[in-house]
């Protein structure tokens, strides 16, 4: 059924509607996922006639959810060979984009509409856009090339040239380099793009570094002023890395002086793009650099991707190799994104490796245990982390757990099931609520007090309750099924074992005894 109509009418009337009432609006847009081109062509139409749609008012939201789902609705329709529609979408994704204007917080939607196709004039299209009108944020930014980095099959010649005007804007700056030097790695072209930029380049490194230096002398008194410009070192980091790429690739060695500055910098990839760089451009030192780095786990891996691809991995020690050498590697480059703790940990150390079958993989897969730590000028911080079967650090202090409950506790976070999930106890029926109250009395019968009830959980038919409750004056989080009780006393400190981290052990305790009999 066509749900074009209601959706429009619901931008209309979404600011004066309830929560729930907007929560049934984008839940009403699904019918997009499985409308007809026409009827995307229409949605399009509907949202260039309506009036000016206000940046960060409530509308926003829906009209995010229609043009998200809209862009998975094409890429399904391409990834199944259905690229003959009729209509012009093109017209209408660069007349929407430039509607919605400069301060749209959901129109870079539609330039990652426009190169799903990977037309010659699409393409063209979202250079122009791009290179003299691109989304405010970089964020947004970037999202509209990930597409372009997951093919091949596109004409370089519709991005580039053209495509470096956009390097006046400092949110698409990266992303655009990127893009050039994934042309040049895949063979997708015999000269690097940019080559006839080498000098503009050559400048713009050095003026970053230059930044990116007078950043890291901001000392510890100063984290006040570092929160404030984190975000520029991240972006300055990341076009520092694209820059010197893009320089080792175009090959002049005009480059080595401002390559030799950014070597001189804290941050590791910079370091090890700077030394890769080096070494295409023939000079010994970026082969030695490199070779020190890969004994920093935050290096590790792209200094072992260099040294294959330059041809001198065999001259490297086998320890920094192992496969528990890569699994330190891969967490400490987990731990340094701005998502975990934005930079690398003082310390990490193996505590335990374990071969055993886990979720989601059909052999059994080598899992690693690591204690990391952060020395800060106002005392430590340490946890342990996993990495082989996927690579995480839960929030929780973990480290006086034995081994099988800390990968227990992994396996059952990462753990998604239509019948594994959890309701909160202000959620449950009558019929839940006497399962509840039968489980907290077993509580009682164990000798627990200050029973408080926090959920109730489903493990393929198995029911749970999850609770905080004392034990012996120790306050901790419980877990009791039908047949056991598992208790976690809190840990002195602000990161206890919470009771949804208690049912992450318990869950996974299952999976694992059942993949691991």
């Amino acid at each position: 059924m066509n749900g074009l109509p209601t959706s429009l009418q619901d931008l209309f009337d979404f600011t004066e509607l309830d929560a729930a009432e907007r929560a049934e609006c984008l839940r009403r847009t699904a019918w997009v996922l499985e409308a007809t081109d026409d009827e995307l062509y229409e949605l399009l139409q509907g949202l260039l006639e309506l009036g000016p749609l206000s940046v960060d008012a409530p509308e926003e939201q829906l009209l995010e959810t229609l043009l998200a789902k809209m862009v998975r609705r094409f890429a399904s329709a391409l990834s199944l060979g259905h690229t003959d529609s009729k209509n012009n979408f093109g017209v209408q994704f660069v007349a929407l984009y430039r509607k919605l204007g400069k301060k749209s917080n959901v129109r870079h939607y539609l330039l990652v509409a426009l190169v799903q196709e990977l037309s010659y004039e699409h393409l063209r299209q979202f250079s122009e856009l791009v290179s003299t009108d691109p989304p405010h944020l970089s964020t947004q930014a970037a999202a509209p090339f990930f597409p372009l980095f997951r093919t091949r099959d596109f004409d370089v010649t519709a991005l580039f040239p053209a495509l470096f005007d956009g390097l006046a804007h400092v949110q698409v700056a990266t992303p655009i380099l990127d893009l050039a030097n994934y042309v040049t790695h895949s063979e997708m072209v015999t000269r690097h793009p940019a080559s006839d930029l080498n000098e503009f380049l050559i400048e713009l490194l050095g003026s970053v570094t230059g930044r990116l230096g007078s950043l890291e002398s901001l000392s510890a008194s100063d984290a006040a002023s570092w929160d404030k410009t984190r975000d520029q070192v991240n972006d300055g980091v990341a076009l520092a890395v694209s820059l010197c790429d893009a320089l080792g690739l175009i090959g002049d060695s005009a480059a080595v002086g401002k390559l030799f500055q950014a070597l001189e910098l804290g941050h590791r990839r910079v370091c090890t793009e700077a030394a890769a760089a080096l070494v295409r451009l023939g000079e010994e030192i970026g082969k030695k650099t490199l070779t020190s780095l890969v004994t920093e786990p935050v290096a590790r891996l792209r200094v072992l991707s260099y040294a294959e691809e330059l041809r001198f991995l065999d001259e490297l020690e086998e320890k920094f190799k192992s496969a528990e050498a890569r699994a330190e590697a891969e967490l400490a480059c987990c731990l340094a994104e701005s998502t975990h703790f934005g930079l690398a940990p003082s310390r990490i150390e193996a505590v335990h490796q374990q071969t055993q079958y886990w979720p989601g993989y059909d052999e059994p897969v080598e899992c690693f245990l690591f204690r990391y730590t952060y020395e800060f000028p106002n005392g430590s911080f340490s946890n342990i982390g996993i990495s082989g079967p996927f690579v995480h650090s839960l929030t929780c202090s973990l480290e006086d757990l034995p081994p099988d409950d800390i990968y227990s506790a992994y396996a059952g976070w990462q753990a998604e099931h239509e019948e594994i999930f959890e309701l909160e106890i202000d959620r449950l029926d009558d019929r839940q609520r006497s399962d509840v109250k039968f489980l907290e009395q077993k509580l009682g019968v164990e000798g627990f007090k200050d029973i408080e009830p926090v959920a109730l959980g489903y493990f393929f038919g198995e029911i749970a309750l999850l609770a905080t409750a004392g034990r012996q004056e120790i306050i901790g989080s419980a877990i009791a099924d039908m047949q056991e009780i598992f208790w976690y006393p809190a840990v002195a400190g602000p990161r206890p074992i919470r009771p949804e981290d208690a049912y992450s052990i318990y869950k996974g305790r299952k999976l694992l005894q059942q993949f691991n009999p």
